[in-house]
């Protein structure tokens, strides 16, 4: 990952580039894990544990996902049956 990924990271996130770098590094300490391989300040790949982390938000993501056209298909149920 370049510093412009990471500035379009940040604008899809509505922050700043500092600002996902910092919650990046915050959620790899709580994790105990790194999760990219960096040379230097260039980010060149995920780690094993960074793969499996990634594996899980997308998990999570889809999960989240699903959640809501859980309510969206109920709000829609009622509207057709009022």
């Amino acid at each position: 990952m370049n510093l412009q990924q990471l500035c379009a990271a940040a604008d899809n996130l509505h922050t700043s580039q500092p600002g996902v770098s910092k919650q990046s590094q915050l959620l790899e300490a709580e994790l105990h894990v790194e999760r990219f391989l960096r040379r230097g300040k260039r980010i060149v790949g995920m780690t094993p544990e960074g793969e499996r982390v990634f594996h899980f938000a997308q998990q999570a993501i889809r999960d989240i996902e699903n959640i809501r056209k859980v309510g969206q298909d109920f709000l829609l149920e009622i509207m057709g049956n009022s």
